[in-house]
């Protein structure tokens, strides 16, 4: 009896993913100037939407070509400096924390909890909006580099809204006056 009663209680957990709760990470120290960037590119780009789903490891996906390139580019003050900083950052995923603006609604969630929907079929972003109505996708975010005296930064980010509907983007950023302004917000084909 114990076991039959064992056993379709697995089976109920295994067929209703969506109700397993996942705890977070606890956080990694990170800079201020990090939830700053993250907080300002939230705002400049997302701000339309309800909250943002964010996953909470940093990603470490860089796409180095795509930095120098811009460095190259005579519209910018890229330098290799801040480049090399991104690049080394990124080298292991940091996990966030909630110091986000105060007027962002962010809502974190752990790469355990993102697989467990399987994101690569219709089924699985079904049960992802069960959870998370009104969530447009997910953002995935690397860790921002910095130059020396942290007024230029630069990083990538992912915006994943269906099976196959991934966007990526370069950000080259610069700090005046005490505000962060983006420079470059550039799609980039990562394929």
């Amino acid at each position: 009896m114990l076991l039959i009663l064992l056993g379709s209680f697995l089976t109920g957990c295994e067929e209703d993913k969506t109700n397993l709760v996942y705890e977070l990470n606890e956080p990694d120290s990170l800079a201020p100037e990090v939830y700053e960037v993250y907080s300002m590119i939230i705002d400049n780009q997302f701000r339309a939407q309800e909250y943002i789903v964010l996953r909470q490891e940093t990603d470490t996906s860089v796409h180095e070509e795509h930095c120098y390139r811009l460095s190259e580019d005579q519209t910018t003050d890229l330098d290799t400096a801040t480049i090399g900083n991104y690049i080394r950052k990124n080298y292991g995923s940091y996990n966030l924390g909630a110091d986000f603006d105060d007027d962002l609604s962010v809502k974190l969630i752990t790469s355990e909890e993102l697989k467990s929907y399987g994101l690569n079929s219709h089924e699985g972003w079904d049960n992802f909006h069960k959870n998370y109505p009104g969530a447009r996708g997910v953002l995935y975010f690397t860790l921002p580099g910095f130059n020396e005296e942290r007024t230029k930064g630069l990083l990538e980010y992912t915006w994943h809204t269906g099976m196959e509907e991934w966007e990526h983007y370069m950000v080259y950023l610069r700090k005046k006056e005490g505000e962060w302004h983006m420079m470059v917000h550039e799609n980039i084909d990562v394929q």
